[in-house]
């Protein structure tokens, strides 16, 4: 009797002795960034924001080609590890407007996308950064995703939780061992605090400029991020070059209006919808036209 109750007390601690490092395994990693600090997580279901965005397409001649998106963005779901975002956009391609698309969008907080893993999220280290003559103390995280074994990323980040908009610095690498290519893309925030405008209020925002190489092409952007407005990003210009430089194409992104769905939030009034505005003119048009023949 004695012996079977010093088996099972030897079994027992093998159990215990084994499962630290089950449990370690088992245990929920921390995202890149907190919920609550995530510029779409910290936001209510129903919170939307709308974007008019102009893409030009140049041609071998440099000849630009236009098409006009009005994108509305609404969180769908959020909890603990993640979000959905449904995307309503209309496209108008000279002068044609195209049926309404609608999508769906799922992320975690540490960026990765559906189909990709987060592998492992660490503390690294801690360093400043300097903006505006400042020196932000940061806590220097890194994170590694997998993508169904085909793209493997990795992300260092230079995280504030005080200062926004908290990612003050992101170095990300994504690889495709199978094709031998990688992306590299620098993002930084290089002002705090800067007076912008937009629905006719001014408000303090944040310059962010990224700079994305690819094999065969490069990216760059310029972003004005504010911290109040869902995805954070009020406006952007971005240019997408070959591996000759030569310009591709060119981006322009513009607020138009948003909710954030914070009680007692008053949402700024938007602007008339670009779509919207040029049915009506089209309407006076034809009213006048038909007044004229009267």
């Amino acid at each position: 009797m004695q012996f079977r109750f010093l088996l099972l007390l030897a079994m027992v601690a093998a159990q215990a002795a084994i499962c630290p490092p089950i449990c370690a395994q088992q245990k929920k990693l921390e995202p890149l960034v907190p919920r609550e600090k995530h510029p779409w997580g910290k936001f209510p279901v129903g919170a939307w924001k709308r974007m008019r965005v102009t893409k030009e397409t140049f041609d071998e001649r440099g000849v630009p080609t236009a098409t006009i998106y009005d994108i509305k963005t609404t969180v769908k779901f959020v909890d603990a590890s993640g979000y959905t975002l449904a995307t309503e956009q209309t496209v108008e391609i000279a002068g044609q407007i195209f049926p309404q698309l609608k999508q769906e969008i799922t992320q975690g907080f540490s960026g990765e996308s559906r189909g990709q893993k987060v592998e492992s999220v660490d503390k690294i280290g801690e360093r400043e950064v300097e903006l505006n003559g400042r020196r932000i103390p940061c806590e220097v995280r890194k994170a590694v995703m997998n993508g169904d074994g085909t793209t493997r990323t990795t992300a260092t980040a230079y995280y504030s939780a005080d200062v926004a908009p908290h990612l003050l610095r992101r170095e990300l690498t994504t690889a495709a061992p199978a094709a031998g290519e990688a992306t590299s893309t620098i993002e930084e925030v290089i002002a705090l605090g800067m007076p912008y405008e937009f629905l006719g209020q001014r408000r303090a925002a944040s310059f962010v400029r990224t700079v994305q190489k690819q094999p065969k092409q490069s990216k760059e952007a310029m972003e004005v991020w504010c911290d109040d407005v869902p995805g954070g990003v009020v406006a952007q210009w971005s240019k997408e070059l070959d591996a000759e430089g030569k310009l591709i194409s060119r981006i322009t992104l513009e607020l138009v209006g948003y909710d954030s769905g914070r009680a007692g939030a008053a949402a700024p009034a938007p602007r008339a919808r670009l779509f919207d505005r040029k049915r009506a003119r089209r309407a006076d048009e034809k009213m006048g036209t038909m007044q004229r023949r009267e």
